[in-house]
């Protein structure tokens, strides 16, 4: 897992950290290991480092770092990262408690607590998260029963269509048993044989409803229709011959006068000829021998000839009448047929009779023919229409025997159906069921479609409602997860506090602290508001599935207002809870503190180790630093650096002998450094006070102390430098006074740094001399 190595440079960051170089400024400095405290007062840059650390892992520049800030830091892996490097690497990893997470994490209000405290980011942003959901869950149900709605009329609308076209088909194409229903619709159109073209026209689908109508098969009738074939142009061109012909004749008047006796007449005369008559037995008139003649030639053998012909002709066209007569009754009725066919048998069945009638007025009107010819059988008749009347016939007799045979095809048509009725039914069926399915077909797929989209729609909205409330089910989830974290903040914080007088509880915007009481918090003090912030922030590590193994944590001054048992606990509280972490950095202003954390950082035996080390020119990595602060002398500005931190203050527990290493390298300079500690007149106020406290226990304050401590030295230095220093120095009584900027500037410090060295000499040699010694050997970092 990637760890931080170094921070080469840091720049435009901070007042302190405009120009920081670690290769110029400092030199060697050892690279960072799994743990490392840096130390360093107030104003030093410890925040500084804290923030661009925290935006290594977060992207977003605090505030404080400035519009234009840069930095170079080096990780274990060789690579090193800029501002605008890519820093997936540590994206998300960098966990900072500073002063920026409680700013965020809370909102104190003039210096208390506010009655609600907007305890985590996570937990309001999930809060907001949460009422947006809700908003938008509100909308996709309203949105969602609209669709559903939609899609329900929709199907509804699709389905009555369904239903009343399958009502239809069940009713027009006898479809009952099974019944046909919506279902068989549906499936009749999703079928490869459906033809959405496949259309009756009216007349077929009036005669397949009518089949369809008929309970039982039809009689079965006579499919044969016999045509006089024989009275055609034939024997018209025969009546014609006949009536043509002439023979040798006198002509009686009084016979000609009664045409209509002149058969009458002919038969008696044959019949009292043949038997020698010599008188009328009707009238017993004799029959004179003349009158013999004259009627004799009257009915010659010719004459007689010609009319037995057109007798014969007559009778026979006679017999062709009857044959009309005997073929128009032997008609199958149009009643007889299939309903099927009966309308196309009406039209023929009617169109046979006018023929038949047409070929009756054709036989009437040849049988006045041959009427006329026996009427004056010698005498060649001619009729005038003789050639149309022929055509006529023709054209009779083909329209007869076609009419006949299309009536035939329908009359055995209908012998199939009473054979084959309820096959032929099942395909009447058929095709009516295939008709409406095509004439339904359009308004189906309209239907359908505006159905599959509702219900698409409506889905789609289902699915969009699902998913937010399972975001929804989620985000609950993980203000549960808060609760419970809310819990286990408690719990560290009455541990922390040794009491239970505060708990933090779970609200709409946050948490919220409450006293043992139930009444709402209004104010905190600075320790209650540090150790509630902590235990949240250890709290926090672990959210959203983090681990420990791989972050890397960092803890800038955690020991705001703490007494020396909270201390303590926080000192312990991080040892045990972050002893797990990737990479630790703690950085800190407190000496109590640092030296705490320093023991467990770097043990004895190590810092023994290193200073064994160092007698022998080799160096083992300790990871403590501080952080150094100079000023310029030319230009008052002051600069920071990140430095290895100094043997004296490692190797011992006080800062007594660091800070007299400071002093006493500074006072051995002839003139002011360009560039000395900031820390100096800090640095002479302590050594003295540390100095005198044990010197002169009893004085009452540090004037009255050196002032007896100079009555008991022979040739005592003049010290008013010094007590002038400690004037504007009287505000420092504690260790506090080394976390703060000096009231006297460093120019003033250097007389002060003389006069204090001459000071202790005089008063005390031995110790005088002892800690020059260590101080030479320890130059200051």
């Amino acid at each position: 897992m990637t760890r931080i190595a170094s921070i080469q440079s840091i720049s435009n960051a901070a007042d302190t950290l405009t120009d920081f170089n670690l290769s110029r400024d400092v030199g060697a400095v050892f690279e960072f290991g799994p743990r490392n405290l840096i130390y360093g007062y107030n104003g030093a840059g410890k925040t500084t480092i804290s923030r661009i650390l925290a935006f290594l892992g977060a992207g977003e520049a605090p505030q404080g770092l400035g519009e234009h800030f840069d930095f170079v830091i080096k990780l274990d892996d060789g690579s090193t990262l800029r501002r605008t490097s890519d820093r997936s690497a540590l994206d998300g990893r960098v966990l900072v408690y500073n002063e920026d997470f409680i700013a965020r994490n809370f909102n104190w209000e003039q210096g208390s607590a506010s009655p609600i405290l907007g305890l985590g980011e996570a937990q309001i942003e999930a809060k907001k998260d949460l009422d947006r959901t809700r908003e938008a869950i509100a909308t996709a149900e309203s949105a969602a029963k609209q669709a559903d709605r939609h899609k329900k009329q929709a199907e509804k609308l699709y389905n009555e269509h369904c239903a009343r076209a399958a009502e239809r088909i069940k009713e027009d194409a006898r479809r009952t048993s099974p019944a046909y229903t919506a279902r068989s619709l549906r499936s009749d159109y999703e079928s490869d044989s459906f033809d959405p073209m496949r259309h009756l026209s009216e007349q077929e689908l009036e005669n397949s409803k009518r089949l369809l109508s008929q309970p039982n098969p039809p009689e079965k009738v006579s499919a044969s229709i016999d045509v006089p074939t024989s009275l055609g142009s034939e024997f018209l061109e025969r009546i014609i011959a006949v009536l043509a012909k002439a023979a040798d004749q006198i002509r009686l008047e009084e016979i000609e006068a009664h045409p209509s006796m002149k058969e009458w007449i002919e038969t008696g005369f044959e019949f009292h000829r043949r038997l020698g008559l010599t008188s009328c037995l009707f009238c017993t008139a004799p029959l004179t021998p003349d009158r013999l003649s004259q009627l004799t030639r009257h009915f010659s053998d010719a004459v007689n000839a010609i009319s037995g012909e057109a007798s014969s002709l007559k009778r026979e066209l006679a017999s062709h009448a009857s044959a009309l007569d005997t073929m128009r009754k032997n008609l199958p009725a149009i009643a007889a047929t299939a309903e099927g066919q009966r309308m196309y048998y009406r039209d023929l069945h009617e169109r046979i009779g006018r023929l038949l009638n047409d070929g009756t007025s054709f036989i009437d009107a040849i049988t006045e023919w041959l009427d006329h010819k026996l009427s004056s059988p010698a005498t060649a008749y001619v009729p005038e229409d003789r050639e149309e009347t022929a055509a006529a016939i023709d054209a009779w007799l083909s329209s007869l025997s076609e009419t006949a045979a299309a009536m035939e095809d329908i009359l055995r048509a209908h012998n199939r159906l009473a054979d084959d009725f309820d096959v032929e039914k099942k395909r009447s069926s058929d095709q009516v069921r295939q008709h409406i399915l095509a004439l339904e077909y359009p308004t189906y797929i309209q239907m359908k479609s505006a159905s599959e989209q509702a219900t698409s729609a409506a889905e789609q909205a289902t699915s969009q409602l699902t998913a937010l409330r399972q975001k929804e089910v989620e985000i609950l989830g993980s203000l549960q997860e808060h609760a419970s974290a809310a819990e286990h903040v408690n719990r560290e914080a009455a541990s922390f506090l040794r009491h239970n007088g505060i708990e933090m509880r779970v609200t709409d915007e946050g948490y919220r602290l409450y006293r043992a009481g139930g009444s709402p918090v209004i104010k905190l003090s600075e320790g209650e508001k540090t150790a509630i912030t902590f235990c949240y922030f250890i709290t926090q590590l672990t959210a959203e599935n983090r681990q420990l193994k791989d972050l890397i944590v960092v803890v800038d001054d955690p020991i705001s207002s703490l007494d020396t048992r909270a201390m303590s606990y926080m000192a312990s509280l991080i040892r045990e809870r972050l002893a797990k972490v990737a990479q630790l950095f703690i950085l800190t202003h407190n000496m109590p503190f640092m030296t705490g954390m320093k023991k467990w950082i770097c043990p004895a035996r190590l810092v023994s180790e290193a200073s064994a080390a160092k007698k022998q020119d080799a160096m083992i990595p300790l990871h403590v630093y501080q952080l150094n602060l100079r000023h310029s002398s030319a230009t008052g500005e002051r600069r920071a650096t990140l430095e290895n931190m100094s043997a004296l203050m490692r190797d011992y527990e006080g800062e007594y002998h660091y800070l007299f290493s400071v002093v006493h390298a500074y006072a051995s300079q002839p003139q002011p450094l360009e560039e000395p500690f900031l820390i100096l007149p800090n640095a002479i106020r302590k050594v003295l006070e540390t100095f005198v406290a044990f010197r002169a226990p009893n004085a009452q304050n540090l004037n009255t102390a050196l002032d007896a401590m100079k009555k008991g030295v022979e040739n005592a230095p003049t010290i008013d430098a010094l007590q002038r220093f400690t004037s504007l120095e009287s505000h420092g009584d504690d260790l506090a006074s080394l976390t703060e900027l000096a009231v006297a500037t460093v120019e003033e410090a250097h007389p002060a740094a003389m006069e204090l060295m001459d000071f202790i000499k005089a008063v005390d040699p031995v110790h005088y001399k002892a800690m020059a010694k260590i101080s030479r050997s320890h130059a200051p970092a």
